[in-house]
């Protein structure tokens, strides 16, 4: 618990960085699975080259934005511009 509060996630008695991608369970937090890095950049050079769309929707993008603002504000008890 120590830990969570300090700002450090972990699972099975294994820290791991704090801004990985995580789900909260009955039974904890738990890391999400390891992305397709590759897969991710061969996609944004394609669309940066305008052959084909982006690896995440602009709405995607946005979600985070809004989400990242809304955390950063309760940490900070500030409004955070978007």
């Amino acid at each position: 618990m120590e830990a969570i509060e300090a700002g450090v996630h972990v699972v099975a008695d294994k820290p791991f960085a704090p801004n990985a991608q995580a789900a909260r369970t009955a039974a904890g937090i738990i890391a999400s699975a390891q992305g397709n890095y590759a897969g991710f950049y061969t996609g944004f050079a394609r669309a940066v080259r305008g052959a084909g769309p982006g690896p995440v929707p602009a709405a995607d993008g946005i979600r985070t934005l809004v989400l990242d603002a809304a955390r950063r504000s309760a940490v900070e008890n500030a409004v955070i511009a978007l």
